[in-house]
């Protein structure tokens, strides 16, 4: 703790590891077999000028996907970006998550459009029947959660469930690594807790895709939070230790929400609120 707490992070490798695939584990789910789904926020990368606090937002995305579907969308995206679906070093990935990300977000919109929704619209000039194909292929960028022209990635979060198996025979199903078994750890205070508090007494599912972020934020009731990766592609995390939480804070209110904050002053909005957002 003395030493994660000079980072406000740190990583742990458990000394167990699966019998039982993450993604296997979901097909048994309530709903599985090909069954469960879930669903999703759209981003749109790019830099938001936060002219107010409804500047950016992640947009609840229409369609549910199944783990396949998802999979399926992620990877397209993936060769897109990389030409390969191929597990990429992680610092070039993240370089080029920051790249898009400080791409002003107008620029990003009017460069960035899929190839066939460009090449549709082009030729919508020639023949009604190829603006009948543009309007269908917005339409299914609509419809799996991505709302117009830009870069835009999907991103599961807080969805219920657990990854983790149950089966007697599973190394780490079975040990004290299973996040469905730390409430009831002796000594935990969360076992104090009447009733179940999804995302505290039990854990949820995050089902992410490359360039796929969750915003900065303060775990619940300052507690810690604790996350195992269950498969797929490397995650990169930020983190900030206490110690540096308020001048974090500042940081951004400055950096970030200065123009925000001053519309919500000039909108009567005490200081304190302005913080809270």
């Amino acid at each position: 703790q003395g030493g994660a707490a000079q980072f406000g992070i740190c990583r742990i490798v458990p000394p167990c590891l699966p019998a039982v695939s993450g993604a296997k584990v979901l097909l048994l789910l309530p709903g599985g077999g090909g069954r469960f789904s879930f669903t999703t926020r759209s981003q749109q990368l790019g830099h938001v000028h936060w002219a107010s606090f409804a500047s950016g937002r992640f947009l609840q995305a229409p369609k549910r996907y199944s783990v396949e579907e998802f999979e399926r969308f992620a990877n397209s995206f993936a060769r897109k970006q990389f030409g390969t679906t191929a597990v990429m070093p992680p610092r070039m990935v993240e370089a080029e998550y920051w790249r898009h990300q400080s791409t002003p977000l107008a620029a990003a919109s009017k460069g960035s459009a899929s190839p066939s929704v460009a090449a549709g619209a082009a030729a919508a000039r020639v023949s009604p029947h190829s603006a009948a194909s543009a309007a269908a292929a917005t339409g299914s960028r609509a419809a799996a959660g991505v709302p117009g022209a830009g870069t835009w990635v999907l991103y599961g979060n807080d969805v219920d469930g657990s990854a983790f198996s149950s089966h007697a025979g599973d190394p780490l199903g079975c040990s004290r690594w299973n996040l469905q078994v730390l409430p009831s750890l002796p000594g935990s205070l969360l076992g104090h807790l009447l009733g179940a508090v999804p995302g505290i007494t039990s854990p949820m599912l995050y089902i992410g895709m490359l360039f796929g972020s969750f915003a900065w934020h303060v775990e619940d009731h300052y507690l810690y939070s604790i996350n195992y990766h269950h498969l797929g592609a490397p995650k990169t995390w930020y983190g900030v230790p206490a110690s540096d939480a308020d001048g974090f804070e500042e940081a951004v209110l400055q950096e970030v929400y200065s123009a925000a904050s001053a519309a919500a002053a000039a909108q009567g909005a005490a200081p304190d609120v302005v913080r809270d957002r």
